[in-house]
């Protein structure tokens, strides 16, 4: 579809962005070719991440081309412009979640409110954690898309947490960060001992762990329990 007064089928124009349209999907559409007045037919637009890992497209078909935030977008488009004092907000505290529902304005007050009030994890979204760790997903990626801290994930994958949900026999044994406060528990020192002899390079080490270096050099001079003397 090359005609710039039509969207793709369910997509809404973007007012004053002729031949640019946006779904209830989060889907940024054009029917240019780059950024020049070509019409080549609708194809979604790649988003790009940018400030706080907030996702955006550049928009043409003006006077020059502007850079916007998707979920910003999406809440002018759809819901109507930004409150004075108001901040987007996504729901499931992934950012690049842009589904309509996902999103909301907000105060910042009432942001706060909704990230401490997020839904509790279910034993689906463990089952689906366990999977993504054994994809290779991050930590921290994990933790965005589900709306929990890094530690709960870490947790999770240790088995310290939701120890009734079956673990893979491949279940990856990285990235454990310890909670700040407590010392390592004997499972995680093996695991330092292990990436030490690895070779990985102990600054790393001491980042992954959430300890410090001199933690790091404490438990390689340790002998472990149970070696001979």
């Amino acid at each position: 579809m090359s005609d710039t007064s039509d969207s793709p089928l369910e997509a809404t124009l973007i007012e004053g962005h002729p031949g640019y349209a946006v779904d209830q999907m989060g889907n940024v559409w054009s029917c240019w070719r780059g950024n020049s007045h070509k019409a080549v037919g609708w194809h979604k637009l790649k988003p790009q991440s940018g400030v706080a890992k907030l996702h955006h497209v550049y928009l043409g078909g003006g006077e020059k081309v502007r850079r916007v935030y998707i979920a910003t977008l999406m809440l002018e488009t759809f819901i109507g412009p930004r409150p004075p004092g108001h901040v987007v907000v996504f729901k499931n505290r992934d950012k690049s979640d842009h589904r309509l529902e996902n999103l909301a304005w907000a105060t910042r007050s009432e942001a706060r409110h909704t990230h401490r009030n997020s839904p509790k994890l279910t034993i689906g979204n463990v089952e689906d954690i366990i999977r993504r760790l054994v994809a290779g997903e991050t930590h921290s990626s994990i933790a965005r898309r589900f709306g929990v801290t890094r530690h709960a994930v870490t947790m999770i994958a240790a088995g310290a947490t939701w120890k009734h949900v079956p673990r893979p026999e491949n279940m990856p044994r990285r990235r454990f960060v310890a909670e700040s406060g407590p010392a390592l528990t004997p499972y995680l020192e093996r695991l330092v001992r292990f990436r030490i002899k690895r070779g990985d390079d102990r600054k790393t080490i001491a980042s992954d762990f959430g300890v410090s270096m001199l933690e790091v050099g404490r438990i390689e001079r340790k002998q472990p329990s149970g070696a001979a003397s």
